[in-house]
């Protein structure tokens, strides 16, 4: 997921990380970035705590993540997710 330049800074302001760290570049010809997702497909932000999870920058959070559920099948995904709780 591509991050905005001002979602960059926000970020390393709040972790305190430079943005190296917790993205990666699109490629050598643009200056766009992603969010970098650790080995197991997690967000980088995601934090788990015995079998809990929790966003670890939920207040500074991309807009991408501002509006999940966004499409029809992840509502539906999430639907489903939430039934099993």
């Amino acid at each position: 997921m591509e991050l905005s330049t001002r979602e960059i800074e926000l970020l390393e302001h709040v972790t305190g990380l430079p943005f190296e760290v917790f993205t990666h570049s699109k490629g050598e010809a643009t200056e766009a970035y992603f969010l970098r997702f650790k080995a197991n497909g997690d967000c980088f932000f995601l934090n788990e705590n015995n079998g809990r999870y929790a966003c670890g920058v939920y207040d500074s959070r991309p807009e991408v993540c501002r509006k999940f559920p966004s499409k029809p099948v992840q509502k539906d995904a999430c639907r489903h997710y939430l039934a099993k709780c």
